[in-house]
């Protein structure tokens, strides 16, 4: 069971979920307008065809670490929905959320490899390849869901894009055991040294997301 000590480390990590892409505001091109009438297209595809699967039992999503994921796309199920709730199934920003949660649940999936092996009595063996991986998907998670939000365009889509970050990642640690398998590596990958930034001005932060995602796809198959 983890200790206080854990849960608070937990806790405040979900300031962290804005994660470095918060960062990347400051080179971003601002204009004076209002979020909502200067919104960028196209950053992130969005399938048409998909559908929400059902709404999970509370009991058995909070059961285990990784929730219930009945269309295994990565999204736990209840935060599938609460996504598709406030920004609608098939928008921009919806996906951008969709795809940051995934790098969340993968930072508690990592976290609980570790927290596994130490309840063993195993020394546990971070890779400093995912280490940097999950730098950079959670870097470049934040700077998608602000372009889909507006942020370029003034401090109210950037305001709005970090509470609908912020409100997913607390939804995803919404259990001590989450929380504390969440601090078991996040707090690795704080070492800037440890990821070389590239300049996002020109970069679709969104493309280079899913390239990290699918990079980690088949990193994990072929071990």
């Amino acid at each position: 069971m983890p200790s206080r000590h854990h849960l608070v480390l937990g806790a405040s990590l979900v300031g962290a979920a804005l994660l470095a892409g918060v960062a990347v505001r400051s080179v971003m091109l601002r204009l004076d307008a209002p979020a909502e009438s200067r919104l960028d297209q196209g950053w992130i595809k969005v399938d048409a065809g998909l559908t929400l699967p059902p709404a999970p039992d509370p009991a058995r999503n909070a059961a285990t670490l990784a929730g219930v994921d009945a269309n295994t796309n990565g999204v736990r199920d209840d935060v599938e929905h609460a996504i598709a709730a406030a920004h609608g199934l098939h928008s921009e920003r919806a996906e951008a959320l969709r795809q940051a949660a995934i790098t969340v649940q993968m930072a508690i999936a990592n976290g609980g490899q570790v927290w596994l092996a130490r309840e063993q009595g195993r020394v546990p063996v971070v890779n400093a390849d995912d280490l940097k991986r999950m730098l950079e998907q959670s870097t470049l998670a934040g700077a998608c869901v602000l372009k889909t939000f507006g942020a370029d365009y003034g401090d109210e889509g950037r305001r709005a894009g970090e509470a609908a970050l912020r409100q997913v990642v607390e939804m995803l640690l919404d259990t001590p055991e989450r929380q504390y398998a969440y601090a078991q590596v996040m707090p690795l990958t704080s070492d800037e040294g440890s990821l070389q930034q590239q300049p996002l001005l020109f970069l679709n932060p969104c493309d280079g997301l899913l390239r990290s995602l699918r990079e980690s796809a088949q990193s994990a198959a072929a071990r």
